[in-house]
């Protein structure tokens, strides 16, 4: 007689008594679930129906909203570079005022474009305070540079 090891695993996973579910008497599905739910057969009340989408905000699931967002803050991370370089300069002794100039009418275009974006977004938007600070911060800047805030005396 060959014995084989296996066989005390598999026969605790294939027990021979298994229960065997009762048939059903011509219910049709929705009815066996509803009782398996525990819910009444006329499951059309108001608070068991299925909620509108009208409380999701429609701007999170909006590709193009998510695509300017992107774009928005690709803007503003090249305006912080430009700022970041124009900091540099500014501080170098070496750099003249000439050296800067081209920094600054970047800066001044890069706040047009970032100003008209911002528009795009919702007053409720975080990011939106956000462009807001760093807007401030570049358009400050550039207004201190072109009043000659950095010409010595």
């Amino acid at each position: 007689m060959h014995i084989d090891p296996n066989d005390k695993i598999i026969i605790p996973a294939c027990p021979k008594n298994t229960p065997v579910p009762e048939k059903t008497k011509d219910r049709a599905f929705s009815e066996i679930l509803n009782q398996l739910a525990g819910m009444p057969e006329d499951s059309e009340s108001p608070s068991k129906r299925a909620q509108s989408m009208d409380n999701v905000c429609m701007a999170e699931l909006n590709p193009f909203i998510y695509g300017e967002k992107t774009r928005i803050v690709e803007g503003a991370h090249g305006l912080l570079d430009i700022f970041s370089e124009y900091q540099h300069k500014l501080a170098d002794p070496s750099c003249s005022l000439k050296d800067i100039a081209p920094l600054v009418n970047q800066m001044e275009l890069d706040n047009a474009s970032l100003i008209s974006a911002l528009n795009l977004l919702p007053d409720g938007d975080r990011l939106k305070g956000i462009i807001n600070q760093i807007l401030i911060a570049s358009s400050l800047e550039v207004l201190k540079f072109n009043r000659g805030d950095y010409v010595g005396p």
